[in-house]
């Protein structure tokens, strides 16, 4: 739940801050600040689709970006961070979100009783939950299910809406 990515990140950034000795060794460490800091906080939103706004600076998104990645490392401190930035909710554990699907589903099927067509929250938050409880890809499957839905649809579909969630408009 809380060792991954950012924990090897975490690990790799603090050996290298404390293999430099003196002035002589600034310059390996700002290449290693570079590859190991920069280019992936920056890559890796790109490649998301997450990259600045319309209406925002490239300068202050990436500097948003670049400048929030270190808290990644600190399992409470990013959650706190991603819920500000995001507008999200906050969790204080994932061990929960399997009683948030349960309630989900149980306010989308409120919301649709009586209704002749269930509504498509309350299929996605039922298969997020047996996702959730199952232990399987439920939201990776919903994703590209809902790219491949949407492709046969018409809509106008790119290759990296298979794999990333897209932001409606």
């Amino acid at each position: 739940m809380f060792y991954s990515y950012f924990s090897n990140w975490y690990n790799l950034a603090r050996d290298k801050i404390d293999a430099t000795n003196g002035l002589s060794d600034v310059p390996k460490l700002a290449a290693s600040a570079l590859l190991i800091w920069v280019v992936p906080s920056v890559l890796s939103e790109l490649l998301s689709g997450r990259g600045p706004d319309d209406d925002e600076e490239w300068w202050q998104w990436m500097a948003k970006t670049v400048g929030t990645y270190p808290a990644q490392t600190i399992p409470i401190a990013r959650d706190v961070l991603n819920s500000a930035m995001s507008g999200r909710d906050y969790a204080m554990s994932p061990a929960a979100e399997p009683f948030k699907m349960l309630s989900d589903v149980a306010r989308a099927a409120a919301r649709d009783a009586g209704k002749r067509e269930v509504s498509e929250l309350l299929v996605k938050d039922a298969w997020l939950a047996l996702g959730y409880w199952f232990q399987l890809p439920a939201r990776q499957a919903w994703i590209t299910l809902s790219a491949l839905y949407d492709a046969a649809q018409g809509e106008d579909v790119e290759l990296r809406d298979f794999f990333f969630a897209r932001r409606r408009k």
